[in-house]
């Protein structure tokens, strides 16, 4: 498991934007204040600070997303391609080549036919890795807002509201290799935030999720060099 720390955006701009919606919404951390674009294709072009090596999206319609990493000068050093149209999750984590200098990261949308192109959330930067893929599982859990009225004929009203989904799990980990770097280095500097995560990289849509740490990770040293990792995240809106 490991997390976009620290963000290293410096600007983003669209190819098109509605004015309501700017592009400048996808730094803002709420998944459903979306930048939308004009078209059914739409360009985001986003300058990176150095030492970055990963890209984060969050809360995109797009069937179709290419990621393309370029010079300052726009001189093209990799691309990736993600076909998203398979999944009701529309989030994507995709790690790439770190640069050491600034540079920047454009990226193509295509959304459905007679849709125009939306994004909730986008973390770049620097990537810590909090844990290695749980060893005992993860178990994952939905919190759901939606508020139900009693109505005076014995019926209810429901108002939906987003579902959101949780992840705990415990590891195993070394503790003075890793136990200490998450607790004290990371965990102690970073402090409780809102994080772009992948939790596991056996799949880097579904896997990948816009939270924060509803409990802080803590442990228990049930062995001479090993430690048991207890974490609990949850997604925001």
């Amino acid at each position: 498991m490991k997390a976009i720390y620290p963000d290293r955006i410096s600007s983003v701009s669209a190819d098109t934007e509605n004015a309501e919606y700017p592009a400048s919404n996808v730094q803002n951390n709420m998944q459903k204040k979306v930048w939308k674009a004009t078209a059914s294709t739409a360009t985001l072009t986003i300058v990176v600070d150095a030492y970055s090596k990963a890209v984060a999206i969050f809360n995109t319609n797009a069937d179709s997303v290419t990621i393309s990493i370029k010079t300052a000068g726009d001189v093209l050093i990799e691309s990736y391609t993600k076909d998203l149209s398979i999944y009701t999750i529309r989030n994507f984590w995709q790690d790439y080549t770190q640069q050491t200098i600034a540079h920047k990261i454009v990226i193509d949308f295509t959304s459905p036919d007679n849709t125009v192109v939306e994004v909730g959330a986008i973390h770049v930067g620097a990537v810590e890795s909090l844990f290695v893929n749980p060893d005992f599982g993860v178990s994952e859990g939905i919190l759901d807002f939606s508020i139900v009225k009693p109505l005076n004929n014995n019926t209810i009203d429901i108002i939906p509201k987003p579902l959101l989904r949780t992840f705990s799990g415990q590891i195993l980990i070394e503790r003075e290799s890793q136990f200490h770097d998450i607790t004290h280095d990371f965990i102690d500097i970073a402090g409780d935030r809102i994080y772009a995560f992948l939790i596991s990289d056996l799949d880097n849509v579904y896997w990948t999720i816009l939270g924060w740490f509803r409990e802080i990770p803590s442990g228990s040293h049930d062995y001479p060099n090993h430690s048991i990792v207890s974490f609990r995240i949850e997604e925001v809106p």
